[in-house]
């Protein structure tokens, strides 16, 4: 076995053809070497030109890719540090965990879905959401008090089973006098 260099030429899942321009040799599929193919399979395809390292026999028909080079077109990430896990995308996201820090960054440039059966948020401190609008869809709970500069509602509002655009009041007087409390 030795070791050779070449581009993607051809992509399906877990395996990729190259070409070995230098010896005129456009490899048969070959496995990709990935990190974990069991309990936590991490997929991403190669780029057709991304250039790899490959482990081939000596008729290059059997081995496996290694993994994808840094050349002078496709340079290494500037900011790589130690400590410091980062996946960029070709769109412009960027996943960053600092194990230094113990910080999580996600940088998306569309839209975040999560799905699950219960999601849980828990901040030692304050939770920051800042948006042009936040939209609840479902009911709404919250197990302690509301500061806002402002409250619209387009429906009722109802607290301690008074409704706001439904409920009398007791000793309405008339003119400038002070009605009771709401019932």
């Amino acid at each position: 076995m030795q070791v050779y260099f070449g581009m993607i030429c051809d992509v399906k899942p877990g395996f990729a053809r190259v070409n070995l321009s230098t010896y005129g040799i456009t490899t048969p599929w070959l496995p990709i070497l990935k990190t974990s193919t069991i309990h936590c399979i991490k997929s991403s395809q190669f780029e057709i030109n991304e250039q790899v390292a490959c482990l081939l026999d000596e008729h290059c028909s059997n081995g496996l890719i290694m993994g994808a080079i840094h050349n002078n077109r496709d340079l290494p990430d500037p900011n790589e540090e130690r400590g410091i896990s980062r996946n960029i995308y070709s769109d412009g996201a960027i996943l960053e965990y600092d194990s230094n820090t113990g910080n999580l960054s996600v940088l998306i440039t569309q839209n975040i879905k999560l799905k699950s059966v219960s999601i849980e948020i828990v901040g030692e401190g304050t939770v920051n959401i800042s948006a042009t609008k936040l939209k609840v869809d479902g009911d709404l709970e919250v197990a302690g008090q509301i500061n806002a500069q402002k409250i619209a509602s387009e429906g009722d509002v109802v607290a301690n089973q008074i409704s706001l655009l439904t409920h009398t009041h007791i000793g309405v007087q008339p003119g400038t006098g002070i009605s009771g409390i709401p019932q």
